[in-house]
């Protein structure tokens, strides 16, 4: 889940970058500021900073930009981060807007900020934590039913045999078909059937 909340701020950078690519060509300053609005807001984006040079260029929703609540790196980052960066993002209180550090190929050591709503953020983690959740679950009964099957096989279903053999042979220990026949195995279950036949055929002789 960590992992997939760092993917999604990763995925919120390339949008970013993509929507303002054209912006930082020659040609992207011809476009109409409803043009840059409508692809910001397409891409889910409140604003972004691009940053290189020791300039800063700003691209805003609108007139304004909004007040940041929380800020996330979207970098490279290790999985202890990550994992603090998605449980902020659980808890968090709804609607809230975040920003996004990164670096960015667009332009020679320029970095990028992105400031968006950490709302669809959330709806998707929720929704991909209830599908992890769900997978664990099956993954652990299917562990538990596997085990319990086992243990039955293995022990629970010999030790009712033994039981049954001493009680069969406790009602009548004058009749030989009652004494256990034991099995090959060579461990403590095989052990416990032979000395228990071994006792039976004494029984049976006195």
């Amino acid at each position: 889940v960590a992992r997939y909340h760092h993917q999604l701020l990763e995925d919120r950078i390339h949008s970013a970058q993509l929507v303002i690519l054209p912006f930082t060509e020659a040609a992207g300053e011809q476009l109409s500021a409803d043009l840059r609005k409508e692809l910001l807001e397409r891409a889910g984006i409140d604003a972004v900073i691009l940053r290189g040079g020791g300039q800063h260029e700003l691209f805003l929703v609108g007139p304004d930009p909004p007040a940041i609540e929380a800020v996330y790196d979207g970098g490279e980052t290790d999985l202890l981060d990550q994992i603090h960066d998605v449980i902020r993002a659980l808890f968090a209180k709804p609607g809230r807007t975040i920003r996004i550090d990164a670096m960015t190929p667009i332009g020679e050591g320029s970095s990028i900020v992105v400031v968006a709503n950490e709302e669809p953020i959330r709806a998707a983690l929720f929704v991909f934590s209830a599908r992890v959740l769900a997978l664990s679950i099956f993954v652990s009964a299917l562990t538990s039913l596997l085990v319990f099957v086992s243990l039955y096989l293995i022990l629970v279903r010999p030790m009712q045999r033994i039981t049954t053999a001493m009680i069969e042979f406790r009602n009548n220990p004058e009749d030989p078909s009652r004494i256990l026949n034991p099995s090959a195995r060579r461990d403590e279950i095989g052990t416990a059937e032979r000395e228990l036949s071994t006792l039976q055929h004494e029984l049976y002789g006195f």
